[in-house]
């Protein structure tokens, strides 16, 4: 099929990676009529480190971004974890170190997300993306769908379009439209506390930390390449502690808050992976931050008529999955594919669903704790075998292993 065969008009809610994802991938496959729609006043270059996986580089590159994303952060040769039973550290090679044909990126989610605004704005133009408005709920026909927003002064508007695109986040006003009755996110009973630490770097400075002991867990990854000047890196970490009083159902409040680095210092004290001395890395952040561990049950469906949902609106996914923006731009490729291939936009978005669905659903359910488990294991599943049927449970996933990722065709549309 050819790039621009069919005319369709296309909403986003969300200017998060995956609505300016879906946007970019949309102009690739010839549709143009694009207009992506957040709730921020500005939209700026928020959140920590974030990886970025070959699937998903693959994507960037094909959409002629890998440079400038690239040159945003580091390339991961391998992730350190403790095997087992926690008697050895085993080293797993990543991205082209395990033979894919593009590498594991490790970068600042917010720059990531500014580098994909520019993009949008120089291919699109700046019309294409509008701020300072939520949406609040919509309706659909046989002939379209209609998107009602409020604005920053409160303000509601209306917009016609042929597909309503669901980007909005963990807390997705159109996954609450669709799905009246399933309440907030679910917050577990622990806490999650992120930084940046500038700090001297670990293995070879391309390498990626995942630890564990008792209920404590933590993962650590350089987002920036060493520095001449003094030989440090700015790494980005993770840790996961247990915390009975945040769970249940999260509403308005509850999210970002200051990190407890006293209990950090106190907790990570003298644990070390990898060259890594964590002790040290979490208790001089230059950044840090705590918010509960929240959750929202897999689907069965995302796509109702003419909306669908993509990435965290769709699937939130537990930060040690690693998956959360890598299917987030997978998910944009396949969604803009299906609605350059297809005629009708409810059956393409029902071709996306099909397409995307089980294998993110699979994802979840290993964030949740059901990973593979050795034969000899028995009892409770322990931490470090947690992390490592995490990562081992990634090989086996469609297109996630690299003779199928290098040799799978592109999901762009024929350019003529």
């Amino acid at each position: 099929m050819a790039r621009g065969a069919f005319r369709v008009r296309v909403l986003v809610a969300g200017g998060g990676i995956g609505g300016l994802a879906v946007a970019l991938s949309l102009h690739d496959a010839g549709i143009t009529e694009v207009t992506v729609i957040d709730a921020a006043l500005r939209i700026r270059p928020l959140g920590l480190g974030i990886s970025l996986l070959p699937h998903a580089v693959r994507e960037l590159a094909e959409l002629d971004l890998y440079h400038p994303v690239a040159n945003l952060g580091v390339p991961l040769s391998g992730v350190a974890f403790p095997d087992r039973r926690a008697t050895r550290v085993v080293l797993a090679p990543r991205g082209q170190r395990a033979g894919f044909l593009w590498p594991h990126l490790s970068v600042h989610r917010g720059e990531l997300q500014v580098a994909l605004l520019r993009a949008v704005y120089q291919r699109l133009g700046r019309a294409a993306v509008r701020t300072g408005s939520r949406l609040t709920g919509f309706d659909q026909d046989d002939d379209g769908v209609t998107a009602y927003f409020v604005d920053g002064e409160g303000r509601p508007w209306q917009e016609r379009a042929d597909v309503l695109i669901g980007a909005d986040g963990i807390n997705s006003a159109t996954r609450a439209t669709l799905l009246p009755d399933e309440g907030a996110p679910i917050a577990q009973p622990r806490i999650l506390m992120r930084g940046t630490t500038r700090c001297a770097p670990f293995a070879d400075g391309h390498t990626m930390i995942m630890t564990a002991h008792g209920e404590a867990r933590f993962m650590a990854h350089p987002i920036k390449p060493i520095d001449p000047r003094d030989g440090y890196t700015l790494t980005n970490w993770l840790a996961e502690l247990p915390d009975r009083q945040s769970a249940g159902e999260l509403g308005d409040t509850g999210w970002n808050g200051p990190a407890d680095l006293r209990r950090l210092a106190r907790v990570f004290r003298g644990w070390s992976i990898a060259g890594a001395d964590i002790g040290a890395m979490v208790k001089s952040p230059t950044e840090a931050s705590g918010y509960p561990l929240v959750t929202r049950a897999p689907l069965d469906q995302w796509s109702f008529g003419r909306v669908t949902l993509l990435g965290d609106a769709a699937h939130p996914m537990y930060p040690y999955v690693l998956g959360g923006a890598s299917e987030s731009i997978v998910d944009a490729r396949v969604l803009a594919r299906s609605l350059g291939s297809y005629r009708d936009p409810v059956e393409a978005l029902e071709m996306y669903e099909r397409a995307r669905l089980p294998l993110n659903k699979w994802l979840q359910l290993i964030g949740h704790g059901r990973v593979p488990r050795a034969e000899d294991a028995t009892g409770p599943l322990t931490a470090t075998e947690e992390i490592g049927g995490i990562i081992g449970a990634y090989g086996h996933l469609p297109g996630h292993d690299p003779a199928a990722l290098n040799e799978r065709p592109s999901y762009g549309l024929a350019k003529v």
